[in-house]
């Protein structure tokens, strides 16, 4: 099948989707939604879609390998203030806890810190 998929797809980037019941495939690209989010393209219907680390289903191990490097990519800044580092912001250490749990399962703790929220 790959090589009937279109040329902007890697073919080993595969994983199970339900929505078709076939395997879909991540594009290389940042959809620029909210962290974890990855673009995913669905060759039978010809559609983009957004999904995230738990909706790769059955997927390769480059597909993985991929999201995942994706995500340390895509993690919210440290939290900061003037003059002071990120490693001695009082809530460094709620950001790396929220860092762990984000790269374990995609999603960015709504009321962890930030460059955005500290």
């Amino acid at each position: 099948m790959s090589d009937q998929l279109p040329e902007f797809l890697n073919p080993n980037l595969s994983f199970w989707s339900p929505r078709c019941k076939d395997r879909d495939y991540i594009e290389e690209v940042n959809p620029h939604t909210f962290p974890g989010r990855m673009e995913a393209f669905c060759p039978h219907e010809g559609i983009s879609y957004n999904v995230s680390l738990a909706d790769l289903v059955d997927a390769s191990a480059e597909c993985l390998a991929w999201a995942r490097a994706f995500l340390v990519g895509n993690e919210p800044d440290p939290p900061s203030a003037d003059g002071v580092s990120p490693e001695e912001h009082p809530k460094y250490e709620a950001w790396l806890n929220a860092c762990a749990e984000y790269q374990a399962t995609g999603f960015w703790p709504q009321d962890a810190p930030s460059m955005r929220n500290s």
